[in-house]
Formats: structure tokens, C-alpha cells, sequence
């Protein structure tokens, strides 16, 4: 718990203001030099990185957590700070190479094929700024970060279904309520297949129309998933589960929308970001949220809250995009709905009783 709570409590205070140095950059207000790649390198990087760490790494020595700990704040701090773009990436890459080994042995044993997939996703997620910036050095080319979100996005496909499914269970149990359906291994593998074939399209930039078939294919089969999970069963008071169901329609809505744009040679960017601000807002204060607690109680209307605001974050971002006239209040709109659900996600993590946290 101590690694969670670590983790957990640096991800969501960082979170709470990543959308703003980019707000004071562009303004002029502090004299930083932080650019839009920085702002989505901060977050494919840094918090993406925090949020794997905290759930994934299990229980670790103090030492071994201010080791990894100081590595992840430097990280951000070189990278909002400092021109050195050398250096960041150094501490990309000791950041992932001390935590790949630990969490990717956590699924060599397993025999499932979808346990095992999670092995090279986990070595490309930690070693994506070492492969990114060596292609740069060498090729003078870049792999568009597009192939890290859809990389990032089959990561929380897997990792949702798998701490949405025992609560499910236990929540239906609860209610005397039977559920047919599961894990859905097949249907599991499926789309992780169809989202991985997309991760390889894209990062070889090779046919977008095919890249957004099989994300368009991979949200139908996000949609059954759900439907399958008969969600009309969970009662209002399993206010977590309903947040984890909102999150995860996010990442289906996400990819439908990515899908068009590709369809259409329309900008990517604001679709993508109803899966990272949308998906992953409500995905990751929720499990955030329950996994630090355990089985002690939080309010219900916690996790509505958190996750609503991620909901309308997420849109929020998309509308700016195609509503030119407001893109300014509506964008502020998204960034406030965001920093505030990880300011009070931050806030609970901080007061979790000893008891629970150690």
C-alpha cells in the first residue's frame, strides 16, 4: 500500500497542474520553455508512468521507493525546467528500467495469452522515450506519440477489465444478483489484438484508413464488453463501479471519434484526448481512489463526482477543438474539471488512515 500511496499521491498532484504550466508558458506569466510535445510528453511519461508504478510494483523497500521517487521528480522537473532534453530522457529511461523487470515478471508466469501481451506492452511503455529519441538522434525522424496513447489505451483496456471484473462480481454476489459473464477472455484478447495491430500501423505510419477500422472495431467490442458486464444490475450505491463503467465508455467513445478523424484527414488530437483525459481521468481516480483504500468505506458521491468531472473534462476538450469561438472558456472549462477531481483525489490519498496505508 505504502508503494500506492507514494505513487498515487505524486501522480495526482501533478496531474492537478500539468494543465496549467502550459497555460503560464504560452502566457508569458513564467518564462518557461514548455511546448505542447513537453505537456504530452509530461503526461505520456511522467503520469502514465507514476499511475503503472503505484498500481503494478507491490510492495517495495523504503530505499527503493526515494530511489524512484527522486528519479520520477527530477524527471519532471528537468522537463519543465530545463533545455536539456538529454538529461530528461536519461531519467525517462532510468525511471522504466528500474520498474520494467519487477512489474513485467508479475505477468512471465502466466500462462493466458493476454497476461503475457502485457509483458513487451509494459518493456515499449517504460523504453518508448529511449526508442523515440534514438530514432530522432539516428534518423532524424519521430514515432508519433499517437502509437504511445493507442498503446497506453490497450493498457487501460486491460487493466480496467481486470479491476472492474471482481468487484462486479463481488457487487452482484452482494446483491444476490448472478453474472454470466466475466473476464471474457476472448473478447479480451480480441481487442487487444486489434489495438496492438493499430500501435504497429501507426508507429510504422502505414495506412491510416486501416489503423481506424481497427480501432472503430476495437470500440464496438469495448461496447459488448460492457453490455456483456449487464451494468443495469449495480446499484447506485456501488458509486466506484458506475465511475469504472464511465471511464471505460470513454475509452470506446475515444477511439469511435479517433476513428472518423482518421476516416476524414481531420486532426487527432482533440479525439484522442477524450480516451487520456476522459478514460484515463475517470479509470485512474477511481482505482486510484479504491485501491489505497481497500476495503475501507468512502463516500459515494466521491466517486461521481471525480468521475463526472473527468467525463466532462474529456468532452470538454473535444468541443473546443470544433467550437472556435469559445476555444479558449472551453478549454479552461476542461482543464479546471481535471485539475479538480485529481486536487480531491490527492486530497483523500494524503488523509488515508496509517492503518490502511501500510
Amino acid at each position: 500500500m505504502k508503494t500506492r500511496r507514494v505513487f498515487f499521491l505524486m501522480g495526482a498532484i501533478f496531474a492537478s497542474i500539468a494543465p496549467w504550466l502550459l497555460v503560464v508558458s504560452f502566457s508569458g506569466v513564467l518564462e518557461l520553455n514548455y511546448s505542447v510535445l513537453d505537456h504530452a510528453h509530461a503526461m505520456l511519461y511522467g503520469f502514465a508512468g507514476a499511475l503503472i508504478v503505484g498500481y503494478l510494483l507491490g510492495k517495495r523497500s523504503d530505499f527503493e521507493l526515494i530511489l524512484l521517487a527522486v528519479i520520477w521528480g527530477l524527471g519532471r522537473i528537468f522537463e519543465t525546467f530545463s533545455s536539456q532534453i538529454e538529461l530528461t530522457y536519461v531519467l525517462y529511461f532510468l525511471f522504466g528500467l528500474v520498474v520494467a523487470y519487477p512489474i513485467a515478471s508479475k505477468f512471465l508466469v502466466a500462462k493466458k495469452a493476454t497476461n503475457l501481451l502485457m509483458v513487451p506492452m509494459f518493456i515499449l511503455i517504460g523504453g518508448f522515450p529511449l526508442i523515440d529519441y534514438s530514432i530522432n538522434w539516428v534518423l532524424k525522424d519521430k514515432i508519433s506519440l499517437e502509437a504511445l496513447v493507442l498503446l497506453i489505451t490497450t493498457l487501460l483496456f486491460f487493466m480496467g477489465g481486470r479491476v472492474i471484473t471482481p468487484l462486479l462480481t463481488k457487487a452482484l454476489k452482494d446483491n444476490y444478483q448472478p453474472i454470466a459473464h466475466r473476464v471474457q477472455p476472448r473478447l479480451e484478447l480480441a481487442t487487444m489484438m486489434l489495438l496492438l495491430a493499430s500501435v504497429v500501423l501507426t508507429a510504422l505510419n502505414i495506412s491510416s484508413q486501416s489503423v481506424a477500422l481497427l480501432c472503430a472495431f476495437a470500440a464496438l467490442l469495448i461496447v459488448v464488453r460492457i453490455i456483456r458486464w449487464e451494468p443495469y444490475k449495480v446499484k447506485g450505491s456501488q458509486g466506484h463501479l458506475w465511475a469504472l463503467f464511465s471511464g471505460y465508455a470513454m475509452l470506446a467513445i475515444g477511439l469511435v471519434m479517433y476513428s472518423v478523424s482518421l476516416y476524414s484527414a481531420t486532426e487527432t488530437t482533440s479525439s484522442l484526448h477524450i480516451i487520456m483525459i476522459g478514460g484515463l481521468g475517470a479509470l485512474s481516480t477511481t482505482i486510484m481512489l479504491k485501491t489505497t483504500y481497500g476495503r475501507s468505506e468512502l463516500p459515494n458521491a466521491l466517486f461521481y463526482v471525480t468521475a463526472s468531472l473527468m467525463v466532462v473534462a474529456g468532452l470538454a476538450r473535444y468541443v473546443a477543438s470544433i467550437n472556435i469561438d469559445y476555444y479558449t472558456q472551453i478549454l479552461a472549462v476542461s482543464g479546471l474539471c481535471w485539475s479538480v477531481a485529481y486536487i480531491i483525489t490527492a486530497v483523500y490519498i494524503a488523509k488515508v488512515p496509517k492503518r490502511v496505508a501500510l
